[in-house]
């Protein structure tokens, strides 16, 4: 299928981005298009000035649920991204992972583990990355990072 034939309520749409951060908006077209989006926005987040404000490391691809499982439940095509897809709006919101924000992440797993090792549970938990959830009516997200219970 070539194209995402974006069929939806656009007030609907409108509705839902009130909230979110402004950001670049792209029609999907094909994944050789994808990789040239990538790398645009991620040219456009490394060259942004710390000093410069309301730089967004999130950006939006109109795309068709059937496009979206064919091009981006593989991991390496969303590797260093996470993402948030709802099927009834045909709307992927990509976010870049900017440094500070993997910092945050890695100072947070610091602490949980700190906090386990003395309870002797550091061994009891797994950790894991780039997983894709499905959080009711067919969208998904994925999580900077998971921990569950060791079975």
């Amino acid at each position: 299928m070539t194209g995402s034939k974006c069929v939806r309520d656009e007030s609907e749409m409108k509705r839902f981005l009130t909230d979110l951060p402004l950001s670049n908006r792209y029609n999907y077209e094909a994944k050789e298009q994808l990789e040239q989006i990538l790398q645009t926005e991620a040219n456009r987040l490394a060259h942004s000035r710390a000093d410069t404000p309301n730089i967004s490391e999130y950006f939006d691809i109109d795309i068709d649920p059937s496009s979206f499982k064919q091009a981006f439940l593989l991991p390496d095509s969303t590797a260093g991204l996470r993402i948030s897809y709802n099927p009834e709006l045909y709307l992927l919101i990509l976010r870049m992972s900017a440094l500070e924000h993997i910092q945050a992440a890695v100072a947070l797993d610091r602490v949980v583990v700190e906090i386990l090792q003395p309870m002797g549970l550091y061994l009891a938990t797994q950790g894991y990355g780039g997983v894709n959830v499905e959080v009711g009516d067919g969208k998904l997200k994925q999580p900077d990072v998971g921990g569950s219970c060791q079975r």
